[in-house]
């Protein structure tokens, strides 16, 4: 591990421009910042199971989902479902949690930490985005609509796409498309929509080995713009995906990744005068990675080790439980740190630290850089 961490800081000190401290101000206009990726109450925050694959857990899943299922009918006297197994438990349902935070929240916070601009990317959505520009219009300019797309490349491999500046039309047709990345990014490209591969040495729910050569191949070929500093990811991820970019001359965003208020910490910076401005600057690939890496525990931390701050768990749509008690509370909060406990192997440490491997190995094997 160490070793690998030598050789991967050595080369982003050779390759990467992260001393160089940014002036206020360029040819007349402005730095301006953005946290690229931020996610909000809207979310739709994936457990696994169902349609949101994780191979090997569909059994733990399903069987705890039935007894969960089965608990609220009886519990709540209310009808729900007839039976648990009318949701087809192995393949047919979608479960996912809330996050905490409004997007107004998130929004304060990241004008607190100095942040120009504010793009909401929550999962598979823009209605938290849409909801805070009808609700406070006056901060429409500042305001980036986005969402972080889940899709797939070759039918195995998961990624997560950043998407940027798009409407409910144009969200409705990539969601259509989000099962293939191929078609997703064609539509993209076509319609001028800036776009993002992040986190791409990140852990996701379905992968159940590390990224491999023509993953890494693929990412390449279909994405001009990569999330090359993640606030959640370790250093030698975001390092390593900094210098596969650099040599391969992409252009680069930076986000905290933020699902509860750590946003600002991570950020992306250019010169603009505008929104419009600071997105083309992006596209130009002339905008700048800065701010914090992760570590390989705020992921467990923000995320699995609260569950007790999730209230809203919903099975096909449905909310799960319409009123929890502190008892309830209490078994999630544990649920929770039980998990966390299991999937450290996966999240930040043993899967994460075979991704950054895998993309030196491949610009060991491509390129001879070292």
């Amino acid at each position: 591990m160490d070793k690998i961490n030598r050789i991967i800081s050595k080369a982003y000190e050779k390759f990467c421009n992260h001393k160089r401290k940014l002036p206020s101000s360029f040819e007349g206009k402005p730095i301006k910042k953005a946290d690229m990726h931020v996610h909000t109450s809207f979310s739709k925050e994936i457990i696994p199971g169902g349609r949101n694959r994780h191979y090997g857990y569909e059994k733990i899943t399903n069987f705890l989902l039935s007894l969960l299922v089965l608990y609220r009918k009886l519990s709540m006297g209310r009808k729900f479902y007839k039976s648990p197994y009318e949701l087809k438990l192995s393949k047919n349902y979608d479960l996912y949690f809330h996050l905490p935070y409004s997007p107004k929240e998130v929004f304060d916070n990241a004008v607190n930490a100095g942040m120009d601009f504010v793009p909401i990317t929550d999962h598979n959505t823009i209605e938290g985005a849409l909801w805070l520009i009808k609700k406070y219009p006056s901060l429409a300019k500042r305001i980036i609509v986005g969402e972080e797309v889940s899709s797939v490349i070759n039918k195995k491999y998961f990624i997560d796409v950043g998407v940027y500046d798009i409407n409910r039309k144009a969200h409705e047709e990539i969601q259509a498309r989000r099962g293939d990345a191929r078609k997703l990014v064609i539509y993209l490209r076509k319609n001028g929509i800036l776009f993002s591969i992040n986190h791409m040495t990140a852990y996701l729910w379905g992968h159940i080995k590390p990224i491999s050569s023509e993953e890494i191949s693929n990412c390449i070929k279909l994405f001009d713009i990569f999330e090359v500093r993640n606030g959640m990811l370790a250093g030698i991820n975001n390092k390593i995906t900094e210098v596969l970019a650099a040599v391969y001359k992409k252009g680069m965003v930076a986000g905290t990744d933020s699902h509860l208020l750590r946003t600002g910490k991570t950020y992306t910076a250019a010169y603009a005068n505008s929104k419009e401005e600071f997105l083309e600057q992006i596209r130009q690939k002339k905008s700048y990675a800065c701010g914090r890496h992760g570590s390989p525990y705020i992921m467990k931390k923000e995320i699995i080790d609260k569950f007790s701050n999730y209230k809203n768990i919903f099975l096909d749509g449905k909310k799960l439980f319409p009123g929890q008690s502190r008892f309830h509370d209490f078994v999630f909060d544990k649920i929770g740190k039980r998990v966390a406990g299991k999937i450290e192997g996966f999240v930040g440490t043993g899967m994460e630290i075979e991704n950054a491997k895998s993309v030196l190995e491949y610009l060991k094997k491509n390129l001879q850089l070292f």
